[in-house]
C-alpha cells in the first residue's frame, strides 16, 4: 500500500484527537488506535476492524483467538513484517510491555502514541519490545 500525501498531517490530527480520549476495550484500546493510525496514513486498512466487538481484555483475546492469532504479537506478525526497534520510522507499530501484556503503539519519532488510561501516552521508543514496519 502507499502512503496518502498528507498523511503526516492525516496521523497528527487523529493524535490530536485521541490525546484525551480514555481508554476503553473495543472503543479507543491500543489496537483500534493503531488501526485507525493505518487508516490516516493509507486510506485503508489491512487488518479488519474490531470496534465494538468486545469489551474486556478477555474478549479481546478472544477476538484475536478467533481470527486465528495466539497472542497480540503474533496477530501483529501476521500482518506485517517486524523490524529491530531502533529501525522503526514514524507510523510504524511497536509493542510496549503494559502490566495487562503487551500493547500496541504507533511510532511518531524517537517517540511512541500509546494508549493510557486517560489518552495517548508518549514513551520513548527505546523502551519497545517488538516493532513492525507499516
Amino acid at each position: 500500500m502507499e502512503r496518502l500525501n498528507d498523511w503526516p498531517e492525516r496521523l497528527n490530527a487523529l493524535i490530536d484527537d485521541w490525546r484525551v480520549r480514555p481508554f476503553e476495550w473495543g472503543k479507543s484500546d491500543c489496537a483500534i488506535f493503531c488501526h485507525e493510525a493505518e487508516i490516516a496514513m493509507f486510506g485503508k486498512s489491512r487488518v479488519r476492524d474490531f470496534s465494538g466487538l468486545y469489551q474486556t481484555k478477555t474478549g479481546a483475546a478472544r477476538q484475536i483467538v478467533k481470527n486465528g492469532g495466539h497472542s497480540l504479537m503474533d496477530a501483529v506478525d501476521a500482518e506485517f513484517t517486524r523490524i529491530p526497534v531502533l529501525t522503526a520510522r514514524r507510523g510504524d507499530l511497536a509493542a510496549i510491555e503494559t502490566p495487562d501484556g503487551p500493547a500496541l503503539a504507533v511510532v511518531i519519532g524517537a517517540l511512541m502514541a500509546g494508549m493510557g488510561p486517560n489518552g495517548l501516552v508518549f514513551p520513548k521508543l527505546d523502551a519497545a519490545i517488538a516493532a513492525w514496519r507499516v
